[in-house]
């Protein structure tokens, strides 16, 4: 169970996840000038939809990082997870943070999401 949940974190940069997380909370407590229990529940859904999208980036970066000497230690170059075991996490942080800000938010909230891991795996990346 361990070795999942670290591989998660991995897979999810955690760290620049919690960056964009942070940056909602931001959002929210300037929107709405109070912290709420829908504000928790929405903290949690955003981070899984920055770990989703993570992952994904790491599932399109996988050949470059096998290449390049700094990058070669991922996950997925280096053979401790295959392409499906990414694709299986992706899409379980994705779809559960999704559910998550639909029922602290809304469905425009869902939308923004699912554009923004678009935009970044898409357009940015």
């Amino acid at each position: 169970m361990t070795r999942h949940i670290d591989l998660f974190l991995e897979l999810g940069k955690v760290r620049i996840s919690m960056l964009a997380t942070t940056s909602m909370i931001a959002g929210y407590v300037l929107a709405f000038g109070s912290v709420s229990v829908a504000l928790l529940v929405l903290v949690i859904g955003v981070f899984l939809i920055a770990c989703g999208s993570a992952t994904v980036n790491h599932i399109q970066d996988r050949a470059v990082d096998a290449r390049m000497q700094r990058t070669q230690g991922r996950p997925l170059p280096c053979g401790r997870v295959t392409t499906r075991y990414a694709w299986t996490v992706a899409v379980a942080a994705t779809g559960v943070g999704c559910a998550l800000i639909y029922v602290a938010g809304n469905v425009t909230a869902v939308l923004l999401g699912l554009v923004a891991i678009f935009w970044y795996n898409a357009v940015y990346t």
